[in-house]
């Protein structure tokens, strides 16, 4: 079972030897490509431009590769300046 972008359980085949992923529930074939030893970023057929990364640590499907760094909060900037 692998968690989709929504949370929901979504019962997939997963080869990282054959580097494919195949959604049992919307019949979709997708391509694995290895991004780190964690990550692999999917390439589905159905939805070629949908770009997915696979993390088979947490088998979890996100929209993009994220990282400690990425998941802190950027800080926030105000500049005032007077015009006339």
């Amino acid at each position: 079972m692998v968690t989709d972008t929504a949370g929901k359980a979504q019962e997939c085949i997963v080869s990282l030897d054959g580097q494919y992923i195949f959604n049992n529930y919307s019949y979709d074939f997708g391509r694995l490509l290895k991004i780190d030893a964690a990550h692999y970023r999917i390439l589905w057929s159905k939805q070629p431009k949908v770009r997915e990364v696979l993390n088979i640590e947490t088998n979890r499907i996100t929209k993009k590769l994220t990282t400690e760094e990425d998941s802190t909060p950027a800080p926030l900037l105000s500049i005032v300046m007077p015009t006339m």
